[in-house]
């Protein structure tokens, strides 16, 4: 009332398509909101707060999302803009599940994971997902070539002849992996407040002095809930450097030389070095390259110099404005 009272003195008034409220209780069961509260639900990107006090993924709002991104690629004409859009609606569907953290919880992660996994595989329909309606593209569109399109192939680096769709479930995996270890299952412990501290900032409000030591626990306070949410300890866990491992991304950057039969220009200007590959890449590398071998013989069967850099940027860029224009919408 108070805030409705404000607004309106101002000349504002609340969106209530953009307000809600939700009872959150121990036992979790539903509970009736105020009258006086907006009566939609509690949203943020595609997640919404359910009575429990979790963060769930909004399930309706998410189908007609991924009902708009199926239709836009069957409308597309290149198979490559397949790809660069498939690429951003999960870049931007991984901003609306919220960065996995702590704070969220595994629950969290859990529900992230399950809708990924069925966007990936079943888009198309049951067990028929983004890769194997690629392999259909193709195949028409290309009846004498071959038919037995490896799954390597598709998720391979552009960049190294491949068609660079993301696996979105391998990144997952890797963030998982960072879910088991210690950082993960640490919970935030703080020194509880001094009671005549706490009666005295309840009568009196005391101005921080920030450059003061005995005010560096609200610091610290500060500093820990920000690591709690920010989920910095659920990023990708990098893999085991092993022999085989440091060997596969070393043969995979020497393709640049094989090919050309000397050092080309990114291996000139420091780039085409195993330190200059992401952690995702690493992944990849390690899960695909037996079928990348087994097809092609070699990493080096595609010359990067005859990668059309330029054609690839300007489709992303304008496939990137398209996608924003439709998300704001």
């Amino acid at each position: 009332q108070t805030l409705q009272a404000f607004l309106k003195a101002s000349g504002l008034q609340i969106n209530q398509s953009k307000s809600g409220s939700v009872v959150v209780n121990a036992s979790g069961s539903p509970g009736k909101p105020s009258a006086l509260l907006p009566s939609g639900a509690v949203c943020w990107g595609l997640l919404a707060l359910d009575s429990s006090g979790e963060w769930r993924i909004d399930r309706e709002r998410l189908n007609s999302v991924t009902n708009g991104l199926r239709k836009r690629l069957i409308k597309c004409s290149a198979t490559l803009s397949v790809v660069t859009i498939y690429n951003e609606y999960l870049r931007y569907l991984e901003k609306m599940f919220g960065q996995p953290c702590r704070a969220l919880g595994e629950k969290h992660f859990n529900d992230l994971s399950d809708c990924f996994s069925k966007i990936h595989t079943s888009l198309f329909g049951h067990h028929h997902g983004i890769v194997e309606y690629l392999r259909e593209r193709i195949s028409n569109a290309f009846p004498r070539g071959p038919k037995d399109i490896p799954e390597a192939w598709v998720y391979w680096p552009i960049t190294a002849g491949g068609m660079g769709l993301r696996n979105i479930l391998l990144a997952l995996a890797a963030r998982g992996a960072s879910m088991t270890t210690e950082s993960w299952k640490r919970k935030l412990e703080l020194a509880p407040l001094d009671p005549a501290a706490q009666s005295e900032e309840k009568q009196e409000f005391i101005p921080v002095n920030w450059e003061s030591s005995e005010d560096s626990r609200i610091l610290r306070v500060n500093s820990e809930l920000r690591r709690l949410y920010e989920g910095n300890d659920v990023d990708m866990k990098t893999p085991v450097s092993t022999p085989n491992l440091r060997g596969l991304l070393s043969d995979f950057t020497e393709r640049f030389q094989s090919v050309k039969g000397s050092k080309s220009r990114a291996m000139k200007k420091g780039k085409g070095t195993t330190a200059n590959i992401g952690v995702y890449w690493k992944w990849l590398i390690q899960a695909y390259h037996r079928q990348v071998l087994f097809k092609f013989g070699s990493f080096a069967f595609f010359n990067p110099e005859m990668v059309p850099y330029h054609l690839i940027l300007k489709v992303r860029s304008t496939q990137d404005e398209v996608i924003h224009v439709q998300a704001m919408n």
